[in-house]
């Protein structure tokens, strides 16, 4: 799918997207706000938490490896509040290292970095077919 046509189909999201690194969560922002009615940033997990208890996202895409609380935490507090949110975890890590935990989250889309803009449109555009 095009970027101009998946822009049509997300421009209605809501996105909590979660990054540490500053130069890749500044960078996928610009792209994400193409995309998605509204994205809002957090550094961290603690951060993130503050962000959902005050607004509801269609979509949070999250790091794993973050500072003060990590990304699977993070995902465990917010299937509590929220069992069916649909969640996007990116990470360096091999899913494998993390699929004991994982396994704890229910239904979530994953990717590994470095992020090509490609496979992150059509994880995107798999997760628009869920909410």
């Amino acid at each position: 799918m095009k970027l101009k046509d998946l822009a049509k189909k997300t421009s209605s999201i809501s996105v909590l997207y979660i990054e540490d690194d500053k130069y890749l969560r500044l960078q996928n922002a610009e792209l994400f706000k193409t995309l998605f009615k509204s994205v809002d940033l957090a550094d961290n997990g603690l951060d993130a938490i503050r962000l959902y208890e005050k607004n509801r996202y269609n979509l949070i895409i999250t790091d794993i490896n973050i500072p003060n609380i990590n990304g699977i935490d993070v995902i465990k507090k917010i299937k509590k509040q929220n069992p069916k949110q649909a969640i996007l975890i990116t990470t360096v890590f091999n899913k494998s290292e993390w699929e004991k935990e994982l396994n704890t989250l229910g239904s979530y889309h994953y990717l590994t970095k470095p992020l090509k803009t490609d496979s992150l449109l059509r994880a995107i555009e798999d997760i628009l077919a869920t909410i």
